[in-house]
């Protein structure tokens, strides 16, 4: 297998660039069409020849048709020079959604300052249309492309194929980051000690039921790279090398157009807290707090309170109807009470309509007894066919509506529309220190670990989805976070 990795072509810069070609190629069809289309609906058309009229002259003699081609040629230009088909941003950095859209109002502003000073008679109404219509139009083809890059990705194609060059510890780290990362450009081909001195244990690096081959300490890393069919290396634990060795490496991979990325080692942390600062030559990683501010509370919690209103007025008609299908189903209480922990540690009565049998507190001892919960979940006992699940629990549970009364709890202050998994107490006794941080916020009715898994999700990931939450929320994630649950609870995947 490891001779394989041999012969493997050299890909990832070339699909990249065929990539932004053909975005380009998009960009120009979209925007030329946009402007056309705008300026003939709003000038009109000759029927005749479906020639457009506005091909007259304008105020100093100067054709529409010249105008509009310049409009089409400073809008392509402008998209160019924001670099918003970057192959560093296609596919996963929301930047390039912002610098279409910064890229088209600049364009805006410009032509209108134009006309307006050079007294130009262009019509106010095509200018006010074609730009916001073109803008969303450009956005809606990335997002488009964004997603067939994405399937892509899902299925093991046009990822760009890395080796890992860092301490047995630190590269296990970057590995299983870029794994379980969704979505995922990455593959680790390869992986390869930083130093002579420290030598992987195993010939594989055994990560997430993947076997990645090791290959021992290169001085030419760039050669070692280029026999692999790898374009990018990823330098991991570089703190066990000198800062002149790190510059070795980099300017031996200048030759071969060869990527260097460089792992800081800070774990958790969102984009938008971190900043890159140079410092005399030195890039330093600034990172900010997490955003728990007053006015930020303040806003999540009147969020809160008038979202779940809305929802309980809205849902009341589908609310009244569970309760009796729960009522009717075997005739025990409609609503489930259990005791949760949530903000600061403190506990509270969580609400759900009631998915299990009367009894299934009593058999819980005894279920754990004949056999293990799912998903390797060590804490959190989960079952596939759990038995005391009664039949309108079943389809309650595939659709998250049992959760629907903890709407209750979030307009009493209890709980957050979003935020992480509300633990039982027998939970929290089992915690370790770092896991007590999830305390700092309100638990959900929904959270990462809801749209990324649910009960398939192991412990250690679900941990590391809450306190990622905790670390960098922002109102602009929530929202995210919701419509991610709507397309989770829909698929139903990970709910039993």
């Amino acid at each position: 297998m490891m001779e394989g990795l041999y012969n493997h072509p050299v890909h990832t810069a070339n699909w990249q660039n065929t990539l932004s070609r053909k975005m380009a190629i998009s960009d120009t069809v979209l925007v030329a069409l946009t402007v056309l289309i705008t300026q003939g609906l709003w000038l009109g058309w000759n029927s005749g020849s479906m020639s457009l009229q506005p091909w007259r002259q304008t105020m100093f003699g100067v054709p529409y048709y010249l105008v509009t081609l310049i409009i089409v040629v400073v809008w392509l230009a402008a998209l160019s020079i924001s670099n918003s088909r970057d192959v560093k941003i296609l596919g996963w950095d929301s930047g390039e959604y912002s610098r279409v859209a910064s890229a088209s109002l600049h364009v805006f502003g410009l032509v209108a300052i134009v006309a307006y000073f050079g007294k130009l008679d262009l019509a106010r109404g095509f200018i006010a249309f074609a730009f916001p219509i073109g803008t969303l139009v450009l956005l809606i083809s990335r997002w488009l492309w964004r997603k067939w890059l994405n399937f892509q990705w899902s299925h093991n194609k046009m990822k760009t194929r890395v080796l890992v060059m860092g301490t047995e510890e630190s590269a296990a780290m970057v590995a299983d980051r870029l794994i379980i990362a969704k979505p995922n450009p990455y593959e680790v081909a390869a992986v390869t000690s930083i130093r002579a001195d420290l030598r992987f244990k195993r010939p594989n690096l055994k990560v997430r039921h993947q076997s990645i081959p090791v290959f021992p300490y290169c001085d030419d890393v760039s050669a070692l790279m280029k026999k692999l069919g790898i374009d990018t290396l990823i330098l991991a634990g570089g703190h066990a090398l000198s800062t002149r060795r790190v510059r070795e490496i980099g300017w031996s991979l200048e030759s071969e157009s060869q990527r260097l990325v460089v792992s800081s080692g800070i774990m958790g942390v969102s984009s938008p807290r971190l900043a890159v600062k140079p410092v005399a030559g030195l890039p330093l990683v600034q990172v900010e707090p997490p955003a728990f501010t007053k006015p930020a509370l303040f806003a999540k919690r009147v969020f809160d309170i008038v979202s779940s209103l809305f929802g309980i007025i809205v849902l009341s008609p589908l609310l009244l109807g569970i309760a009796i299908a729960v009522k009717l189903g075997d005739g025990g209480p409609v609503i489930f009470r259990q005791e949760r922990v949530g903000l600061n540690g403190q506990t509270f009565n969580m609400l759900k309509f009631r998915s299990m049998r009367v009894d299934a507190e009593r058999i819980l001892a005894d279920l754990k007894k004949q056999q293990s919960a799912d998903a390797g979940n060590s804490v959190m006992f989960k079952m596939k066919d759990d038995p005391r699940v009664t039949k309108v629990g079943k389809v309650l549970r595939r659709y998250s509506l049992d959760e629907l009364p903890q709407l209750f709890n979030v307009l009493k202050g209890d709980m957050s529309l979003v935020g992480p998994r509300p633990p039982l107490l027998r939970e929290v006794k089992t915690y370790e220190k770092h896991v007590y941080r999830k305390f700092l916020v309100k638990p959900g009715i929904t959270g990462l670990w809801q749209v990324n898994g649910r009960s398939n999700l192991s412990w250690e990931d679900s941990v590391r989805l809450d306190l990622y939450y905790v670390e960098n929320w922002s109102m602009m994630g929530d929202l995210q976070i919701l419509f991610r649950t709507f397309k989770a609870v829909v698929g139903s995947d990970g709910a039993y």
